[in-house]
């Protein structure tokens, strides 16, 4: 059994889920919204990834943000988390539960720059 480690979730992060709009051409222009919704949790640990693309090298940092909650449905894989301490923003990847009694959530997460 893994250790939770309360002490550490410390960082306030807020959810901002995502909204979709038309401009004035007719095209979906996806936008973020605050969902009023904040979470505690830490940063766990980092990848570093590089993938090549037409534009050349991408570097991609993932992380895995572990977090108090029970309700998996704010984390949709369309949805942002915004640091409040240090204004990072990251692009959700997928969620998995941490521990059986479903207190804690660990959210893979892309970081946007």
């Amino acid at each position: 059994m893994r250790r939770i480690r309360s002490g550490l979730m410390r960082t306030p992060f807020e959810i901002y889920s995502r909204v979709t709009a038309l401009d004035e051409f007719g095209q979906n222009v996806p936008s973020f919204v605050d969902s009023t919704t904040k979470v505690f949790g830490y940063i766990k640990g980092l990848t570093a990834q590089e993938t090549l693309e037409r534009e050349g090298i991408v570097h991609a940092r993932t992380y895995e943000i572990m977090v108090r909650s029970k309700e998996k449905n704010l984390f949709a894989s369309t949805a942002r988390l915004v640091s409040l301490a240090d204004g990072r923003t990251f692009e959700i990847e997928g969620i998995q539960e941490y521990d059986d009694r479903q207190q804690t959530l660990t959210v893979r997460v892309r970081e946007i720059s």
